[in-house]
């Protein structure tokens, strides 16, 4: 009588043991001008939104923070935005991919609408066909010169995080920590550190081992 069946089982004998080293990575800005590498072809849709811009005058766009009240009142305003528009374009399924573009100041108060990158990267990664950007600019600049870095962008919709200093463009990535800084502990007497997710038990072992660490 068969008890168990095991099916697509596959086995070897590993030829030599690996002890696993952490990999540290740091966020980085990146210089990547405008022509360089990607170039998509595919058509794409595209929506514009802005919060604490003056972009007002760009055809289309709409106004997903007005710059009125509490900074946190604004940026759940600019997050229900978002989210409103994700869902309506999941909806109607459509077959074009939709490259979703968030314009927010490089600077000031409104700055922290920058972090809605997050959202989009997950609608991206939960219904690969919607593509999103938060690109950080000059508040002051002219809606033409607006317009210009938004053009310019689409042609990368995989370039989640841009933002532009001294007439550069620049892109969010990650480098790896060297190895002599890979081996350092990261954490430091007094630190403040926001532990989010990890909910199930790794959350726990990261607080062990900070505590264990440093005072």
């Amino acid at each position: 009588a068969v008890c168990v069946r095991l099916t697509g089982l596959t086995a070897r004998f590993l030829e030599e043991e690996t002890e696993e080293k952490p990999l540290l990575l740091q966020p980085k800005w990146q210089e990547s001008p405008p022509g360089e590498g990607g170039g998509q072809e595919e058509s794409f849709r595209y929506v514009t939104l802005y919060g604490g811009m003056n972009a007002e005058d760009i055809s289309g766009a709409v106004c997903a923070a007005d710059g009125e009240g509490p900074i946190e009142d604004r940026y759940d305003a600019c997050a229900a935005e978002l989210s409103a528009i994700v869902k309506r374009l999941i909806k109607e399924k459509q077959k074009k991919k939709t490259l979703i573009q968030l314009l927010v100041p490089d600077r000031g108060e409104d700055n922290v609408l920058a972090g809605l990158a997050a959202f989009l990267k997950t609608a991206h990664l939960e219904h690969p066909k919607l593509y999103g950007q938060v690109i950080q600019a000059d508040p002051d600049e002219s809606a033409s010169s607006l317009l210009a870095k938004l053009k310019e962008n689409r042609a990368h919709p995989e370039q989640a995080e841009i933002r532009y200093e001294d007439g550069k463009r620049l892109v969010r990535d990650w480098r790896h920590l060297p190895a002599s800084q890979s081996g350092a502990v990261p954490w430091k007497d007094e630190g403040v550190y926001l532990l989010t997710g990890g909910a199930g038990g790794i959350g726990l072992i990261f607080a062990e081992e900070i505590a264990s660490r440093v005072k």
